[in-house]
């Protein structure tokens, strides 16, 4: 429990997201399904459905009504990889600023000394 706690501490964005994404998560794996059994999914639903969707169940009413079913895994994973590559490029932009500072301020004492050195 304290491991538990200790962590939730070290990294609140990540835990409220997972917190939030399970909710998110359930809701969708409960209810996607349904929704989509009630509306009764008809042929002229597929001029409205999303052509790359359309491609990827192949033109099946059926298949859509699959992939609507199976929203809540995909929003869930595609969620967590996108906070992975967010934490990621969040690292590199922190370690490219600290580069552009660190090579500003050479730069700037570079300078400093070659005024110093004209002058004297």
């Amino acid at each position: 429990m304290k491991t538990l706690r200790r962590l939730i501490l070290a990294y609140p964005m990540q835990s409220f997201l997972l917190l939030y994404n399970t909710g998110v998560f359930a809701w969708l794996q409960t209810n996607g399904g349904n929704i989509a059994e009630r509306l009764g999914l008809r042929s002229d639903w597929m001029d409205l459905i999303l052509e790359s969707i359309r491609i990827l169940a192949g033109n099946s009413l059926t298949t859509v009504q699959g992939i609507i079913g199976q929203s809540g895994w995909t929003w869930f994973i595609l969620s967590m990889v996108a906070l992975l590559i967010f934490n990621f490029l969040k690292g590199v932009l922190k370690l490219i600023l600290f580069c552009v500072i660190v090579g500003l301020g050479f730069y700037l004492v570079s300078q400093n000394l070659h005024l110093l050195n004209q002058i004297g």
